[in-house]
């Protein structure tokens, strides 16, 4: 009886050990996956830092899987990089390094913005007149209705952190005036069956850190 429950018990640990060594295999071919065809190549993004420890603007970019990666030296008294990568098929997020004493240091970062698919390019501007330059990541192409449409980042000049601005994600040709310390940018107007949408120029200017629209003219007014 002893023999046939010991018989017993180390068939289970055998089979258990099995199932143990394919789960573990799985998992490592989720993880071969995922770093061949993932969204966010770590060494890769290493190896653009290590490349940018000098005062030059360095720009690197690829569409599969799309990564953006923009080094400078116009944001900060020091060196920063910031990165926007997709992290699946619909969002993405964005790293934010600052380079101390010799090294590059994750500052900050921000998850579950709408993903990129388009080359983008990068202006940096102060978009809330602040004193501070922000980043807009603008889409170098413009979509189906004919406008250019962005994310904005702020600064803040204290803290260095970064805000993403949702308000903008819809503001179409945005554009900052610093002497009138107003955002411009384009919206459409439905005007009915079968005519087209009309444009509309929009006047804003943030107040207590929230973005008011100001004004609004349309071509059809």
């Amino acid at each position: 009886m002893r023999i046939r429950l010991l018989n017993s018990g180390i068939l289970f640990m055998l089979f258990a050990f099995a199932v143990c060594i394919s789960c573990n295999n799985q998992q490592s071919d989720k993880q071969t996956i995922f770093a061949n065809n993932g969204y966010f190549n770590v060494a890769l993004i290493d190896t653009q830092l290590n490349k940018s420890t000098d005062d030059a603007e360095r720009v690197y970019s690829s569409g599969a899987p799309f990564v953006y990666f923009h080094a400078t030296q116009s944001l900060d008294t020091v060196r920063t990089a910031f990165v926007f990568y997709n992290t699946n098929d619909s969002t993405a997020s964005v790293r934010w390094y600052r380079f101390l004493n010799g090294k590059w240091m994750l500052k900050d970062s921000i998850s579950n913005l709408p993903g990129g698919s388009r080359p983008v390019n990068a202006v940096f501007q102060d978009f809330n007149f602040d004193g501070q330059r922000d980043i807009y990541l603008q889409e170098a192409m413009v979509s189906e209705n004919g406008l250019g449409y962005g994310l904005l980042f702020t600064i803040d000049p204290k803290t260095k952190q970064l805000t993403e601005q949702p308000v903008f994600r819809d503001m179409g040709d945005m554009s900052a005036d610093a002497a009138t310390k107003s955002i411009i940018s384009i919206t459409l107007k439905a005007l009915g069956h079968d005519l087209p949408p009309a444009k509309c120029t929009v006047i804003s200017q943030w107040e207590n850190g929230q973005l008011k629209t100001t004004s609004r003219l349309c071509d059809s007014d």
